[in-house]
């Protein structure tokens, strides 16, 4: 389905619809920045329901400012990037995926036209606290194309090794053993 720039996906507003949201509705569960204020509940003894909001497909540098502005109001974002190794030496950039508490977005990064600043400046921004699971690439990427390596970092992976979860459990794994 092709989706028109810079718009929100159709789907309801956030609404709690499970960790992962619901595909159907278009709507994420925003990884673990969706995750209920300390005294919510999911309903289920020792697990919080994630918040879902709708996706927004970002495709112009403006709205990726826009968005990491908006994202500097909180205490964390969420992010994960993806990227193509396979024939390059360094990691090529493909896709952003951001959220913090409120909203969540991916950036079509290869697009030729775009510019990464305002995210790397986000990644910069001491005051955000940034969450990955297994970092060590996604930093790579922030240091091989902004010379920047961000900080303050929470890497879900080595929280989970430190909890006796295993040296280097997936995401989704992680989160089906929660």
């Amino acid at each position: 389905a092709e989706m028109a720039p810079d718009k929100r996906m159709e789907g309801p507003d956030c609404q709690d619809s499970g960790p992962f949201g619901d595909p159907a509705q278009g709507t994420s569960g925003a990884g673990l920045a969706g995750l209920l204020r300390p005294g919510e509940s999911s309903g289920v003894p020792g697990r919080r329901k994630a918040k879902t909001c709708p996706m927004e497909v970002i495709v112009t540098t403006e709205a990726l400012a826009a968005f990491c502005s908006r994202a500097t109001q909180f205490e964390f974002v969420t992010v994960d990037t993806e990227f193509l190794r396979e024939t390059t030496y360094f990691p090529q950039l493909c896709v952003l995926q951001i959220a913090s508490p409120e909203e969540s977005a991916v950036h079509a990064a290869l697009a030729e036209s775009l510019a990464h600043a305002p995210f790397f400046a986000l990644m910069a921004n001491e005051k955000v606290l940034k969450v990955f699971h297994a970092a060590r690439q996604d930093i790579e990427i922030s240091w091989h194309l902004a010379g920047i390596v961000p900080a303050p970092v929470f890497d879900t992976q080595v929280a989970a090794m430190v909890l006796g979860y295993g040296d280097s459990i997936a995401y989704d794994q992680l989160v089906e053993r929660l």
